[in-house]
């Protein structure tokens, strides 16, 4: 079976995030997948009581025991690059939506990310799960810039901005540059979080205080990654100043931001570029997605249209549709997850693949089908960039 559009979910996760053109795709036998959202792509498998969720870039650490997880579903999650992240009893797909973004305060809080070494968690802080390494000699050079930039920062300003469309590797950019200086990536600071009004009930106050309180958790050898930093420059400039001076009192911090950003004299603003050489979209898709292979014209059909004028290819927007185009493919496809209740133990595992065999070789239509899905979310975007 096709997977297709669950329109009442997709109300509902556009209710839970307003800022995300999220859609959720629903396969009939209670698989249902959410992108975009700010975790990454979301998945939610059914089981008799609920629903296991997982996510690229969970909040904080996984809370379940991946010995508990049948084989096979480990296996679609490694190769999706998600974590497992929490259960949900519920047999509302909705109410398992809504839980996303409710706080939970019987989970312990992540380890490394957002709770430094001798110090309290910092709130509002998340890991950053930067799986793929820094590909393309452009982005190399640049990383490089960035690095020497963020290393030189002083406590007066002005802070660094990495500039670039959702999905161009920000994240991965800054956690390359934290590598080649042995910084700790203390973990991302999204200030979409923070600076909506109806979320919190004193956003500026709050944001303010989560960067008061890294400032006194977050050693010398800590980079914090600030997301969303566009927001900062609709605040009032005496406001933006405020938070923009304790941001710059942390020991090494850099700013991303959606194109569009406001410029200020407070910032030093590099863009972040996408992928030049097809070279390095093979090695990216391989290094992603190791067990997924494409007939005749299907990978370049995708590069094209992951790419974006002025930018190059955007690699978030390629794997984005490498996995669409995985997830539209009918149940009776390799790709499938596989067992009802995913806590059942021995039923439902799979035979372990061949090393080497790849599982799923995609064609040029499932890739235009992935395409024709995602391009007006990505049109949306890109007006609004």
């Amino acid at each position: 079976m096709l997977w297709e559009t669950d329109t009442r979910a997709t109300a509902t996760a556009r209710e839970v995030f307003p800022d995300h053109p999220t859609r959720v795709l629903c396969n009939g036998k209670r698989q249902y997948v959410l992108q975009p959202t700010p975790f990454g792509r979301v998945e939610l498998v059914g089981f008799d009581n609920g629903f296991v969720v997982a996510a690229e870039r969970p909040p904080r650490d996984a809370v379940i025991d991946p010995d508990l997880l049948p084989q096979r579903l480990i296996g679609h999650l490694e190769m999706h690059g998600l974590r497992a992240w929490k259960v949900v009893y519920s047999d509302d797909c909705a109410e398992a939506i809504r839980a996303l973004v409710r706080a939970e305060p019987d989970e312990s809080p992540p380890s490394g990310a957002g709770s430094p070494p001798g110090g309290p968690p910092i709130p509002f802080i998340s890991p950053i799960t930067a799986s793929s390494g820094l590909l393309g000699e452009t982005r190399q050079a640049r990383c490089e810039q960035l690095t020497g930039l963020i290393a030189a920062q002083q406590r007066t300003g002005p802070l660094t901005q990495l500039v670039g469309p959702d999905g161009v590797g920000k994240r991965v950019m800054a956690s390359a540059a934290a590598r080649w200086m042995d910084w700790s990536l203390a973990g991302e600071l999204p200030l979409s979080r923070l600076l909506v009004d109806r979320v919190l009930q004193k956003p500026l106050e709050t944001a303010l205080d989560t960067a008061l309180a890294a400032g006194a958790s977050l050693g010398a050898d800590d980079l914090l990654v600030v997301s969303d930093a566009e927001l900062l420059g609709k605040l009032p400039d005496p406001i933006r100043r405020s938070i923009d001076r304790e941001l710059a009192r942390l020991p090494h911090v850099v700013l991303v931001a959606r194109p569009g950003a406001t410029p200020t004299d407070q910032r030093v603003t590099l863009t972040c570029p996408g992928l030049e050489a097809m070279d390095d979209v093979r090695a990216l898709v391989a290094a992603e997605h190791p067990r997924v292979s494409f007939a005749g014209p299907a990978l370049p059909l995708a590069t094209r249209a992951a790419s974006v004028p002025g930018v190059g290819v955007v690699p978030g927007r390629l794997l984005y549709l490498v996995r669409l185009a995985v997830a539209l493919r009918p149940r009776d496809l390799p790709d499938e997850v596989g067992p009802s209740d995913p806590f059942e133990g021995g039923s439902g595992k799979a035979p372990a693949p061949r090393a080497g065999a790849c599982e799923v070789v995609l064609a040029p239509d499932e890739i235009s089908s992935a395409v024709t899905l995602a391009s007006s979310a990505w049109s949306e975007e890109d007006e609004d960039d």
